[in-house]
């Protein structure tokens, strides 16, 4: 298990789509299709793919719809500045941590959000 797995159900459903949509943009590439883009990990979205799905995970049908823009940007996503994971939700962006931070700060206030 690397130290950059996914823990919550959500935070797999995230990196099933975002796998899926690396795999697709590879094959792209590979085509002929488009040219540049960032550098797939094509191992770790396989990967991340086959724990999901033994998990009951599948890539949503707008997975592409929805982590596409994120492939088109200047390749910058928001981390999380105390364990480096992808800000993947509004809440979590707005907090600007991840949702295992968040859950962990809530505890550690005594049930109050971070």
């Amino acid at each position: 298990m690397a130290d950059t797995d996914p823990i919550t159900r959500e935070e797999w459903q995230q990196a099933v789509d975002f796998a899926h949509t690396g795999l697709l943009i590879d094959s792209a590439r590979q085509y002929g299709l488009i040219t540049g883009g960032p550098e797939i990990d094509l191992e770790r979205c396989e990967e991340l793919l086959r724990r999901g799905a033994d998990q009951g995970i599948w890539p949503r049908r707008n997975a592409v719809d929805l982590c596409l823009p994120t492939f088109l940007t200047s390749g910058e996503r928001p981390e999380c500045p105390r364990c480096g994971r992808l800000l993947t939700t509004e809440r979590s962006r707005r907090a600007q941590l991840c949702e295992v931070c968040l859950e962990d700060s809530r505890h550690q206030s005594g049930g109050q959000p971070a």
